[in-house]
Order: structure tokens, then sequence, then C-alpha cells
């Protein structure tokens, strides 16, 4: 699975950015390639973009797996939680709208799950902002990311940035569909 993943990672980015950018984008993945030259920009996009592209094929591939009931911030809290599962200083909390997910993974993906992010909110019509307060890659010891599910056309009387609220019959009737 994991050549799959990085074969199509590898496609993604070779089309969407030209085959120069694929190996910064390794680097920055994490992912060994001795050709390395400065960084590339669009690096970061090209990633976003990737876990953007990427989620839908996650979600067929893992329906079976997944409550019909749930909305984007229910999916994204039980998928990160397992994900973190026996991880030394992972948590993930959730208060209503909001989910928090620290983190210490080696990897810097971040781009790439900011994308996937925003392909979980794709799928459920629902914006979702995503916030770094700190990050490795910026020399932090940890990763701490906020979601944030916000209301679709600026929210209850117009206001940016209040909380949606979530449908949970269409999302069961999407997650369906898949």
């Amino acid at each position: 699975m994991a050549d799959a993943f990085l074969h199509d990672l590898r496609a993604h980015v070779e089309h969407a950015f030209g085959p120069a950018t694929w190996t910064t984008v390794a680097l920055a993945a994490g992912l060994p390639d001795d050709s390395a030259p400065e960084a590339v920009p669009g690096t970061d996009e090209a990633l976003e973009g990737f876990g953007r592209f990427l989620f839908p094929a996650v979600l067929r591939s893992c329906a079976p797996l997944i409550h019909p009931a749930w909305g984007a911030l229910d999916l994204l809290e039980h998928a990160e939680r397992a994900l973190q599962a026996g991880t030394e200083g992972a948590s993930v909390t959730r208060d209503g709208d909001r989910l928090v997910i620290t983190s210490a993974s080696p990897h810097r993906v971040c781009a790439l799950a900011r994308g996937v992010v925003r392909g979980v909110g794709d799928h459920f019509g629902t914006p979702l902002e995503v916030t770094e307060g700190s990050c490795t890659r910026r020399g932090d010891q940890h990763c701490v990311t906020t979601i944030t599910r916000l209301a679709v056309g600026g929210g209850v009387g117009g206001a940016v940035g209040v909380p949606a609220q979530r449908d949970a019959t269409h999302d069961g009737a999407e997650l369906a569909a898949h």
C-alpha cells in the first residue's frame, strides 16, 4: 500500500507542478532522496493539493470503518485517535466545533495533512479552518494543529466564523454513496 501511495503522490506532484518539484516534495515529506536540490517553491502547495486529491480514495478504502452519522470533525477525530494510538506526547481534544491535535511526528507532512483535512471538508460540504500553533518544521517540539468547522455562507446571520451545524442525515447519505 505504501508503494502505491508514493507512486500516486509522485504522479500528482509531477503532473501538477512538474518533475523537478518531486525531489523537494520527497524531502519535505521525509522520504529518502539523494538528489535533492534547494527547496523548490510550491512544495507545500503540492503536498496540500495531493492530500486533498487523495482523500476520496482513502474514504472509499476505509468506508466500512466509518460510522454513517459522522460529520467532518467526527471523522477527523476518530481517524487521528486511531493514528496516534500509543504514540507518546500525542493527543486529540474536541470542544464542539473545534478539534486540537498535538503530535511529534518526524515525518513533517503538515501540508499533506492540511490537504486531507480540506478534502474531508470538501466531502462533507463543511468549510474547515486549519491553523498551526506550533510545528516541528519550525523547530517546535510538537505540532499543534487546530481544525475549526465554520458555517457555510458566513454563518448564522452572515457572521463569519460562526460554527456550522452538521446535518447527520446528509452526512450519512454522503458516506453511503461512496
